[in-house]
């Protein structure tokens, strides 16, 4: 159990800002490297509708006055069987004058997928004309799964959760109670920080890009979570974040606000969370 004490104990309390990790930089005497520039794994929810596809970024450091073309093969570890995709070899390259190309991956039948395993399909970046492939970002996984709709009462009842802490390592695990919030698209869940299982942190679970399943959070003093005698009311200020409907997961970032104003003048580190429901 994390140390829901510390902010009796601390004497210094800093405020930290949330930010994004560092992008990488790139040395210009290192030449023209090629790598997967979008990130390296995405999760793509296959509809029930014709002709569904997906895009994947190869992008290079130096763009070419002509195209570059672009040589990817399927890793061993792959699990995606051939009929749940095909390579549109029409958009292996990187246009001329561009940095960046899409890969474009065409998707089975709909049937073909499982709404809580996903099928691996993972790509190494083997070569781009006139281009090193880096040795870093030059493999993608991408792991499909059918796309189930949204309704709101599955995604309540009991979760694991596992929080880390902002350089990656564990921090604390422990269940949370989900119940049904005020509207349509909220819930409740309980016992976030393990502070308390009676507390209740409102997430709103927004699904009107049915490819991007978002988390997002009422400002931070609508979510209060526990008092202290030194450091006034603690609260939970959360970061946009992503669901799944069919694994039942939420995954989301969130700092507690706290000051003697209570008023939420000062933050603790991020602590990241995956939750899946029991």
């Amino acid at each position: 159990m994390k140390k829901i004490f510390l902010f009796l104990t601390m004497t210094v309390l800093v405020f930290t800002a949330c930010s994004d990790p560092k992008p990488e930089v790139y040395n210009p005497a290192d030449g023209q490297i090629a790598y997967f520039t979008g990130g390296t794994t995405k999760d793509y929810y296959v509809q029930d509708i014709p002709n569904s596809e997906t895009t994947i970024q190869v992008g290079v450091t130096v763009s070419s006055s002509v195209d570059r073309t672009i040589a990817v093969s399927v890793d061993d570890s792959s699990t995606a069987i051939p009929e749940q995709y095909t390579i549109d070899n029409a958009t292996l390259f990187i246009p001329a004058n561009k940095y960046v190309g899409y890969l474009k991956i065409k998707l089975g039948a709909y049937d073909l997928y499982s709404p809580t395993e996903s099928a691996k399909l993972v790509l190494n970046l083997d070569q781009v004309s006139g281009a090193k492939v880096a040795d870093f970002d030059n493999k993608y996984t991408l792991n499909l799964f059918q796309f189930t709709p949204f309704v709101r009462d599955d995604m309540l009842g009991t979760y694991s959760v596992v929080e880390y802490n902002a350089d990656g390592t564990e921090a604390d695990r422990y269940d949370s109670e989900v119940t049904a919030g005020v509207n349509d698209n909220e819930i409740i869940m309980g016992n976030i920080y393990n502070a308390n299982p009676s507390t209740q942190t409102i997430l709103i679970l927004d699904d009107s890009d049915p490819f991007n399943f978002k988390i997002k959070f009422p400002p931070f003093l609508d979510n209060y979570l526990f008092p202290t005698s030194s450091s006034g009311d603690v609260f939970v200020e959360g970061f946009p974040g992503k669901f799944a409907t069919g694994i039942k997961t939420l995954d989301f970032t969130y700092r507690l606000r706290f000051g003697t104003d209570n008023t939420g003048s000062s933050a603790t580190a991020t602590y990241t969370v995956h939750a899946e429901k029991q």
